[in-house]
């Protein structure tokens, strides 16, 4: 019986010492992108988010705005559609005056002045088939109505 006992312990041992390590599982989340946020936000990086996640949520997940981030063309409330998105700084006084050739300032430079992607891609879209001849004709863009105009309008000139 001792021998038994002895044996059956052994054994018990051996299993709990020698048990193969079961690996974690991935835990994949239905419907979730990344989405890369950058410039003025705490906490710049590639979060996972839910595909009917706002910007306020991917704000929120970067630990909020910077101090100097220009937040007066984000839309918190924003479903989100990109893969990337950027925040722009406040533009110092010198800055603000600086204005853009409208048929020539690049992708990178509508994105510093808070023109978001698709818009900014729309804009030089649009000028490679057409240049632009006068400021209204950026009402022709997806997604920049009179409002947004008078914001940014102040950017540009046509040459």
């Amino acid at each position: 019986m001792k021998k038994a006992s002895l044996i059956l312990l052994l054994c018990l041992i051996f299993f709990i010492t020698f048990k193969k390590e079961e690996q974690p599982q991935k835990i994949i989340l239905p419907n979730t992108i990344k989405v890369e946020i950058t410039g003025g936000v705490v906490i710049p990086g590639i979060y996972e988010l839910k595909q009917t996640d706002t910007i306020a949520v991917l704000i929120n997940l970067a630990h909020g705005f910077m101090p100097d981030a220009d937040i007066k063309m984000v839309d918190l409330n924003e479903i989100i559609k990109n893969k990337k998105y950027h925040i722009p700084f406040k533009k110092s006084e010198v800055e603000k005056n600086y204005k853009y050739d409208l048929n020539s300032i690049s992708y990178d430079e509508l994105l510093s002045l808070g023109i978001k992607e698709n818009r900014a891609l729309e804009i030089i879209i649009y000028r490679k088939n057409k240049p632009f001849e006068t400021l209204e004709e950026l009402l022709n863009i997806k997604g920049i109505g009179e409002k947004t105009l008078e914001k940014i309008k102040d950017y540009f000139y046509i040459r």
